[in-house]
């Protein structure tokens, strides 16, 4: 019992240190933004993204998930859209790791171009988002995934959104398909 007791306490502290709010305290990727190419050159982060994003949807989501992306395919307007996202990519924000692969596989199904997704890698006090950029998208909380409509904020997937368990992708499509 004594040797259990100490084998998860060792994990426990293993964990721990190799968790911070800081992404930089754990990996190469800084605060600030970034693209999803450079994002996923840090080997950390694309290891649970790949996971999650091959692995979505789930064949029960299939017909939603391909109904959304067409949604998203006929609605998205080069001119007028932009995706927004604020994430905590550390080991620390299961949120993050949740939902960033599952919206970006949506956007990608859809043909959206990475130019049009602006990302910021953040910590849990928002280090690396300018003041002006945090007012001008309404970041308040990471992760974050905002759908501009011009300078509007058409929509805003954050926990609050997510805890509902509607899928992504059909919040993508219903912020999009907005005029």
């Amino acid at each position: 019992m004594r040797t259990l007791v100490t084998l998860a306490l060792c994990a426990l502290v293993t964990l721990v240190a190799s968790c911070t709010s800081s992404p930089t305290a754990t990996t190469t990727t800084t605060l600030g933004q970034t693209t999803i190419e450079e994002f996923l050159t840090n080997t950390g982060y694309k290891a649970w993204y790949q996971t999650g994003y091959d692995s979505y949807p789930s064949t029960e989501g299939k017909t939603t998930f391909d109904q959304s992306v067409a949604t998203i395919k006929s609605s998205f307007d080069p001119s007028r859209h932009t995706i927004v996202m604020a994430v905590k990519p550390n080991c620390g924000c299961q949120t993050t790791q949740t939902w960033m692969p599952p919206i970006m596989k949506a956007l990608d199904a859809a043909g959206i171009p990475h130019d049009h997704v602006i990302l910021y890698v953040t910590d849990s006090r928002l280090n690396g988002i300018a003041d002006a950029v945090k007012q001008q998208y309404r970041i308040t909380d990471a992760p974050m995934f905002i759908v501009m409509n011009g300078d509007k904020v058409a929509g805003t997937i954050n926990t609050d959104v997510t805890q509902n368990r509607t899928p992504v992708e059909k919040d993508l499509a219903s912020y999009l398909s907005q005029k």
